[in-house]
């Protein structure tokens, strides 16, 4: 794929770029990311204070970003038991419980794009159909009666493998309750926080792309952020996404229907701009943290 770029694409993407929107995508995913940090505490029954949640959000986007496979949430699952006092199935199941609400909302939203985008191809048939699926389970692993249609329909059509059905309803049910945790409208809370978050941070998509000049529309954007987050069940990834990343935006650009440049220099760009975006969080994260340390030792002393 280095082979293919023009690094010449990457100069002038510097001289036209509008940084004054790209400034404005990195404020939406600043808000994207309190969204999520509220949506944690929501979820959270020991109600850990909010700082310490949009701390805990920023060193999971870091972590997830630049470790392969599932590293970074088994990361992200050590540090809520090390500073959050989670037992390693407490905080793996808020974890999963997020994921399945992100997968739920994302997978969502690309559908509705593709009736809109309507871009015909191959992989873009199979990518509908993968969400379509996706989507479908999200739903039951999240909402009870569906899980009960679905478990029901699993014991008619396999009777021997009553058993399979068993600890697939365990394993929804243990889902829906932690999205659940603290009744229907709690669930609701939830559920508009992560399409909240979900909105916002492609919007923060279609703000870059707009400071880099790329003719996608909104809902183009939402199309090409669909592809991009289905890639990540790839089970491949380099250090940092290195190289992967950007082939999978450099992917996602051309099926959304990107025409404007070297679509391979372009999702560099994307891949390099999110990841200063997502180190910048994670630095004013730390100041935030030190911060907020220094002023907890300084009213102690006082105190005493």
């Amino acid at each position: 794929m280095l082979k293919r770029i023009n690094w010449g694409e990457f100069r002038k993407f510097g001289s036209i770029a509008d940084y004054g929107m790209i400034g404005a995508g990195f404020g939406a995913l600043f808000l994207a990311n309190i969204v999520r940090a509220l949506r944690f505490r929501h979820l959270d029954p020991l109600r850990q204070k909010f700082g310490s949640w949009w701390v805990m959000g920023q060193a999971y986007n870091l972590m997830t970003a630049t470790f392969p496979g599932g590293t970074g949430e088994m990361a992200t699952a050590y540090l809520l038991k090390r500073f959050y006092k989670f037992d390693w199935l407490g905080g793996i199941k808020i974890l999963v419980v997020t994921r399945v609400m992100d997968l739920a909302a994302l997978t969502g939203l690309f559908l509705s794009s593709a009736f809109v985008v309507q871009q015909v191809h191959n992989l873009t048939i199979s990518a509908i159909v993968i969400s379509a699926v996706l989507f479908v389970l999200s739903v039951i692993m999240l909402i009870p009666p569906c899980q009960r249609l679905f478990v029901e329909g699993l014991r008619r059509i396999y009777p021997k493998r009553a058993w399979f059905s068993a600890k697939v309803f365990g394993l929804a049910q243990r889902i829906s309750e932690g999205a659940r945790s603290r009744g229907v409208f709690a669930a609701f809370v939830s559920g508009s926080y992560t399409l909240i978050m979900q909105l916002l941070a492609i919007f923060s998509t279609y703000l870059v792309l707009l400071g880099l000049r790329a003719n996608l529309t909104f809902f183009e954007t939402i199309f090409c952020f669909g592809i991009y987050v289905l890639f990540q069940l790839v089970p491949v990834q380099g250090f940092a996404g290195l190289g992967t990343q950007a082939a999978w935006w450099a992917i996602a650009l051309s099926l959304a229907g990107y025409t404007g440049g070297n679509t391979v220099a372009l999702g560099f760009v994307l891949y390099a701009t999110f990841y200063v975006f997502i180190a910048m969080l994670c630095l004013l994260a730390i100041v935030y943290w030190f911060a907020m340390s220094r002023l907890f030792r300084i009213r102690s002393n006082q105190a005493a």
